[in-house]
């Protein structure tokens, strides 16, 4: 799920402010993105149902904390070695975290 949902983003990456999306399109580029890369495997429908639970089931929504997790790291990151303000990013990952794991501790197996 971690790879298909992160590859997907690669190919559909998420707008800047600059040039931002309504969240129904980014979210509509990312399923033809999915679509397109599991295409040529025999198992795609099944691979495409497991990336669907993204945010979803307690999995999905374990690794949708673990992606605002590498997000808020690579922020910080990137702002120790270049010297830029990233605290957008780390608000927003932080704001997702919270949400993310409030509960979610009691349901994963």
């Amino acid at each position: 799920m971690v790879l298909w949902t992160c590859r997907a983003d690669t190919i559909s990456p998420a707008p800047s402010d600059a040039n931002a999306v309504p969240k129904a399109e980014k979210a509509q580029r990312e399923r033809e993105a999915l679509a397109a890369m599991l295409a040529p495997l025999p198992n795609a429908e099944a691979l495409t149902t497991l990336a669907e639970e993204y945010g979803l089931s307690a999995e999905g929504r374990f690794v949708k904390a673990l992606d605002k997790l590498d997000m808020l790291l690579q922020a910080r990151r990137y702002a120790e070695a270049q010297g830029v303000n990233t605290e957008e990013f780390v608000a927003s990952a932080l704001a997702a975290l919270d949400g993310e794991w409030a509960g979610l501790t009691g349901e994963l197996p």
